[in-house]
């Protein structure tokens, strides 16, 4: 049997759930993802990837101006975009008029 809801012994939040300096959610221009991109970018560097088949751009236009915040438009399937990002490069960085 699970314990009632208001049973949670030990809170998640993002400092104590994420021990990296940076983040990067897939499908972060999505409801969940964008969400989840707020939340991270409080406290962390943040790489978003999405390549906006369903997420939107909207979502997350607020944070394209952010410091921590760079969005790539693209899949999580393209490895050499994944390698580019992962190595700090970003040289794919998109802004709100691309």
């Amino acid at each position: 049997m699970h314990p009632p809801p208001t049973t949670i012994q030990k809170p998640l939040n993002a400092s104590t759930a994420i021990n990296s300096s940076c983040a990067t959610p897939s499908g972060g221009a999505g409801f969940i993802g964008s969400n989840l991109a707020d939340t991270l970018a409080q406290h962390h560097d943040l790489i978003i990837i999405d390549n906006l088949a369903t997420g939107r751009r909207e979502n997350i236009e607020h944070l394209l101006d952010h410091p921590r915040v760079t969005f790539v438009e693209g899949s999580i399937t393209d490895l050499d975009l994944l390698m580019e990002n992962a190595m700090g490069r970003r040289v794919r960085r998109t802004t709100s008029g691309a």
